[in-house]
């Protein structure tokens, strides 16, 4: 089993009945949400959140031209960084917030208080071999999405916006803090 086509495609070769499984995610969200993390509650709004691995994947560039464009955001970020240079820049950034890993429950509280939850990953060669578990997540707590324009999102693409460069991301994430809706995909 993979989760996306690009992975069953690369390792098609060697495993000819490999199937597709795409991602999912628990959704249970409570009738109010849970009490605001510590770990955001200090954090002006709106929240602009991220939830993942922070490697390779994340474009960097982005965040920070989101944050430059955007000082008055919040954008904390949860996760493992495994990138000492992508902290270093990003300390540059008042509003960048690099919080770490959390435990699983505390991580989904921070996703129900996130105001726009964002995916700003690369478009490239491993971007197109995943399945961006953490857009499944935003969804299930019913988080406004934008994101970059990854591949094997065809599931969702109706559910989120999907901007390709910062100045349609930042304004992808301004239309969902006013409550609009993403725009159909093209």
């Amino acid at each position: 089993l993979t989760n996306c086509e690009g992975d069953r495609q690369r390792f098609l070769a060697m495993r000819p009945d490999l199937a597709v499984v795409a991602n999912g995610a628990e959704f249970d969200p409570p009738a109010d949400p849970p009490p605001v993390p510590a770990a955001l509650a200090a954090l002006p709004r709106p929240v602009i959140g991220y939830v993942g691995n922070m490697r390779d994947r994340v474009d960097w560039d982005l965040v920070a031209e989101i944050a430059m464009a955007r000082p008055d955001w919040s954008i904390p970020m949860i996760g493992p960084l495994d990138k000492p240079e992508a902290a270093d820049a990003m300390e540059a950034h008042d509003n960048v917030h690099l919080l770490g890993p959390m435990e699983y429950e505390t991580m989904r509280a921070c996703l129900r208080h996130f105001d726009v939850a964002i995916l700003p990953h690369r478009v490239d060669a491993m971007t197109d071999a995943m399945n961006p578990l953490k857009v499944y997540n935003y969804l299930a707590a019913e988080r406004p999405v934008v994101a970059t324009d990854v591949a094997n999102m065809d599931d969702v693409r109706d559910f989120i916006a999907v901007a390709a460069d910062p100045e349609a991301f930042v304004a992808a994430i301004e239309h969902a803090l006013a409550g609009e809706a993403p725009a159909p995909p093209p």
